[in-house]
């Protein structure tokens, strides 16, 4: 990663500016006295000596009024920047206590300042414990297949010769399997980096993907007569479709249901099939990634994670359903 540059060029600090400007406006009235008494014949009368005390009055006056001004400016402004300033500091080292709330002092501005750099730093720090979460999962995903295949492998290279027919197809018949479900997995990830990166406007008419997808593992569809457009543009529906109703097929199913709710607030969409319900326990764990009730017969547990970050990337919501009949339920506003 390049190095971030550093500007070379001097720049005042805020507390400079700020006192800077006080003082000089502060002294616009002295100025101003001084000059008048300088120029004593313009009202022909002697100022010289009261213009003196009058002079001290207005000195201690004006120092008296930059000093307040001073220290609102102090308590709403700079404090509360350099503390932002400190904040930020603590975040970038990693402590997750610079999230706490802002102290008392300091503007509406600053504050809504401050919350967005919270907002945006936590979200960094989310995603990236979340692409090391991912990643390990990864890791561990590939490793089980790439073993088992290297196992087989150098089984078969120094004991080959020695093997029976039945014991070589076994071994190459696990090389195949193992193969497959990394392939399978390396398509998971392409398809899960697109649905995160996705979010192209545009919309789709929702009917010829359900039909489209269904016939692909011969389920019946039962759907509403209405013809209702979902805000994706067809190929990434179809991706999200096809991981929902895949799902259905593997737990079982034989008729896949969509039930659409559109109004003014937005267009919800409740799914479900008659296969397999899905456990009280699996509930908070079924769009976590590579978490699979099938993996014995090649689950990768990638599925509705896809179909989720689709969704999201295109500003709807995607969750379990809260209706018994259903499964799912999508939202978009």
């Amino acid at each position: 990663m390049p190095k971030i540059p550093e500007s070379r060029k001097w720049r005042p600090a805020l507390w400079m500016i700020v006192f800077g400007t006080i003082a000089l406006v502060s002294l616009l009235p002295l100025s101003g006295l001084v000059a008048l008494v300088s120029v004593e014949s313009i009202f022909g009368i002697e100022f010289r000596m009261r213009s003196f005390t009058g002079l001290a009055i207005l000195a201690v006056g004006s120092i008296s009024m930059a000093a307040v001004i001073g220290y609102v400016f102090l308590r709403t402004l700079l404090r509360p920047l350099q503390e932002l300033n400190a904040r930020a500091a603590e975040i970038d080292a990693g402590d997750l206590n610079a999230f706490r709330p802002m102290g008392p002092r300091g503007t509406r501005e600053v504050d809504n300042l401050a919350q967005s750099l919270f907002s945006t730093s936590r979200k960094l720090i989310e995603r990236n414990n979340y692409l090391n979460l991912f990643t390990t999962h990864v890791s561990h995903e590939l490793k089980t297949p790439l073993t088992a295949i290297q196992g087989a492998s150098e089984l078969l290279i120094e004991n080959g010769d020695d093997m029976s027919v039945d014991q070589k197809t076994r071994f190459l018949t696990n090389i195949k399997t193992d193969a497959e479900r990394m392939a399978l997995l390396s398509s998971r990830l392409r398809e899960l980096a697109h649905a995160e990166l996705a979010g192209m406007d545009g919309s789709s008419r929702l009917r010829p993907i359900l039909e489209k997808c269904v016939a692909q593992y011969s389920l019946t569809l039962e759907f509403t007569d209405r013809d209702i457009e979902i805000p994706m543009v067809a190929a990434n529906s179809e991706i999200v479709w096809q991981q929902l109703v895949q799902n259905a097929a593997s737990h079982g199913a034989q008729i896949f249901q969509v039930q659409a709710v559109q109004s003014g607030t937005g267009l919800r969409l409740s799914i479900g099939d008659d296969g397999d319900k899905i456990s009280e326990a699996n509930k908070a764990e079924v769009f976590t990634p590579f978490f699979t009730t099938r993996r014995e017969t090649g689950g990768t547990g990638m599925g509705l994670g896809i179909a989720r970050a689709m969704v999201v990337s295109h500003g709807g919501v995607l969750d379990v359903s809260d209706e018994a009949r259903f499964k799912f339920q999508m939202q978009f506003d």
